[in-house]
């Protein structure tokens, strides 16, 4: 298959015609160039090589375009569920969820920071894709694994972006 700009079938010859010629005839300002399967006078030869140029630029602004531009912003958690059973030997995790404000947002990860043996801040993160998004409101749901925490009662604070928090309860036995 031949694209536009490959130009490899066009050979550089000049044409010999087999018609005998006036001689009054004024010379064309057009040279013709022999092509496989053809003719091809150098105006046509100039469009098709602008034709090809053209459409190599595009493929290349295209191809840049196609790669996308994201920035890591903190999102809010809306709930999250505290499974119980948990105790010291295993991983405690807890399922949190909320709602991306439009369809260029893409779960990342959770930060979890232990600030001391029982208070716990976890902080979500998204990647936002630069560029045209569907405006609608994406729920998420994800699992956060917290890791093996001491015997006791847990306080896990879900930071939002704007400074407030969601806590909720962890009891490991």
């Amino acid at each position: 298959m031949r694209h536009i700009h490959d130009l490899s079938h066009i050979s550089f010859a000049k044409s010999m015609s087999t018609y005998p010629q006036k001689e009054k005839q004024k010379p064309s300002k057009s040279t013709t160039w022999r092509i496989q399967g053809g003719y091809m006078k150098s105006n046509q030869l100039m469009k098709m090589s602008l034709a090809a140029v053209s459409a190599l630029i595009l493929g290349l602004s295209v191809a840049k375009a196609e790669q996308p531009q994201y920035k890591e912003v903190q999102v809010g958690i809306s709930d999250a569920y505290i499974p119980g059973g948990f105790d010291a030997d295993a991983d405690a995790y807890v399922v949190a969820s909320g709602v991306f404000p439009n369809g260029c947002y893409r779960w990342s990860r959770a930060e979890v920071n232990n600030k001391d043996l029982f208070t716990h801040e976890i902080k979500s993160v998204a990647n936002v894709e630069q560029g045209m998004c569907i405006m609608v409101l994406v729920p998420f749901t994800k699992e956060i694994r917290l890791g093996k925490l001491q015997t006791g009662k847990h306080a896990l604070r879900f930071l939002n972006g704007d400074g407030t928090y969601l806590e909720k309860s962890l009891v490991v036995e």
